[in-house]
């Protein structure tokens, strides 16, 4: 059998070599195991005589010839490694069916797929089996195991200019409450440890009065590092101002505080005056004044009678019982009787009992005066509750009535308050800085005419707020006065 056909080649490719060594191997190896005969031996023509081989073992000179040949190879493309018979049907063993038939002959694999013995196979790809395990997925979240677990942050806080002596500043990140310092001007700083790469929101707070009024504050979503330290500053411009409007006139806490007017009031809407006790009447409320100044010396005792005439026929009379124990805890009881010739009497009866509890002097005291003459009577009393809250502070809760009748326009008078103030130098009295005031009048001979005035202050306020109502709580009169106008009787020996 013929496996090349020489012919009409003068020169042999180097595929048709490797598959005439391989033919001529596979045909000594059948003839070794069968009839013994040598490749010299066999005519596969029946009258071709091979004559002298080249050193590959092909005559080159005497290849029969394809014409008569139907087993004999037409040609070989070096470039083809497909070999087609006569009928152009694919003989690759792989692909072979049951009768040597290519089982997907619409399909023939295109040449581009196909590699030659020479062409090396591609690095297979890093997920395919047998290659480099893939790396676990990395969305830039991990943790990094070298950071800490907590953060020290040190904040520096600048706010806005404002001088006052009662300033506070207040910070809280998420549910932590910060401890701030001032360090002077208008620096103040904080420092605290935080869980790391964490974010929550932070708010400062910048407020007057010790908290009562808000000035600015500051906000932001802020988020700790992975360092071990940290620092955050913030300046005063980054405070917000405005929309701190206590009493909504329009103009920021801020800015009524520097100028000078109240943030807790609209000053352009109700006048304003100096005093509201501007009659002169009562110029110290629970004026106690006479009994204190026996109280120098405890304890005290007093019990005397002093009687005087005149040749006209009047008279004076005065009757005293006076005892303080050496704690200033006592009574007071003096009547006093005047009787002039042709014109009646005036008599004053005081009573008074003092009490010191320890921390505070109490008063209840009455004092009623009687001219006969004119049927003219004016009783007053006094129950009072005074504290130390200082050196020189001192607050006091008090009621005071007052009845006057036989002057043609009878009235009744109740004032109620609680007042807190500052002992005024060399007295023994005090200049109400805040409290609340309520004053009732009632004009007997008037049917109804009732008359309730209450006046005001809080500690924060620049001014009383003075507002005078009707039983049915109509508003009769309302405007502010800079000062309460009276003073209370406030240094109490023994406080």
């Amino acid at each position: 059998m013929s496996f090349c056909n020489a012919a009409r080649h003068t020169s042999v490719s180097k595929k048709c070599l490797m598959l005439l060594l391989l033919s001529t191997a596979f045909v000594s190896g059948c003839s070794s195991s069968g009839s013994q005969q040598s490749l010299e031996d066999v005519d596969t023509t029946g009258d071709t005589d091979f004559g002298a081989v080249d050193a590959t073992g092909l005559d080159v000179e005497n290849v029969p010839s394809t014409q008569n040949s139907a087993n004999t190879i037409t040609e070989i493309d070096a470039q083809d490694p497909l070999v087609s018979d006569s009928d152009g049907r694919d003989e690759t063993p792989s692909d072979a069916g049951e009768n040597g038939r290519s089982d997907s002959t619409d399909s023939p694999i295109p040449s581009d797929e196909i590699r030659s013995p020479d062409e090396s196979l591609p690095e297979p790809e890093s997920n395919l089996p047998g290659s480099e395990p893939a790396q676990p997925f990395d969305d830039g979240n991990q943790p990094d195991p070298m950071s800490p677990a907590s953060v020290v942050v040190d904040f520096d806080i600048t706010v806005p200019a404002y001088m006052s002596n009662e300033l506070r500043l207040e910070m809280v990140w998420g549910d932590t409450e910060l401890q701030t310092q001032w360090v002077g001007d208008e620096l103040w700083i904080a420092s605290a440890s935080f869980p790391s790469d964490t974010t929550a929101k932070l708010v400062i707070t910048f407020y007057d009065k010790n908290g009562a009024i808000a000035l600015g504050d500051f906000e932001v979503a802020f988020q700790t590092g992975n360092n071990e330290n940290q620092n955050f500053k913030v300046t005063a411009d980054q405070f917000d101002t405005e929309r701190w409007d206590r009493d909504l006139d329009g103009v920021s806490n801020l800015n009524e505080l520097i100028t000078g007017t109240d943030p807790l009031m609209a000053e352009t809407q109700l006048e304003i005056v100096e005093d509201y006790f501007d009659d002169g009447w009562q110029p110290v409320l629970a004026d106690v004044g006479g009994i204190e100044n026996l109280l120098s010396d405890l304890p005290y005792f007093e019990d005397t009678d002093e009687f005087t005439a005149d040749e006209d026929g009047g008279s004076y009379s005065v009757d005293r019982t006076i005892e303080f124990d050496e704690n200033g805890s006592g009574s007071f009881v003096v009547a006093t009787r005047d009787r002039e010739p042709f014109d009646g009497s005036t008599s004053i009866d005081i009573n008074a009992i003092r009490s010191n509890t320890g921390n505070s002097i109490t008063y209840n005291l009455t004092r009623n005066r009687y001219n006969s003459s004119a049927a003219r009577r004016d009783e007053r009393g006094i129950i009072s509750d005074t504290h130390a809250l200082g050196a020189n502070t001192r607050t006091q809760t008090a009621q005071l009535s007052r009845w006057e009748s036989g002057t043609g326009s009878d009235y009744r008078e109740k004032t109620n308050y609680t007042l807190t103030g500052l002992i005024i130098t060399d007295t023994k009295t005090c200049e109400a800085s805040y409290g609340v005031l309520t004053y009732e009048h009632t004009r007997v001979r008037v049917d109804g005419d009732i008359v309730l005035t209450t006046v005001s202050k809080a500690i924060d306020d620049q001014y009383w707020n003075v507002t005078t109502t009707k039983p049915d709580g109509s508003v009769v009169n309302e405007y502010l006065a800079q000062r309460l106008g009276n003073v209370f009787y406030c240094d109490m020996v023994g406080l």
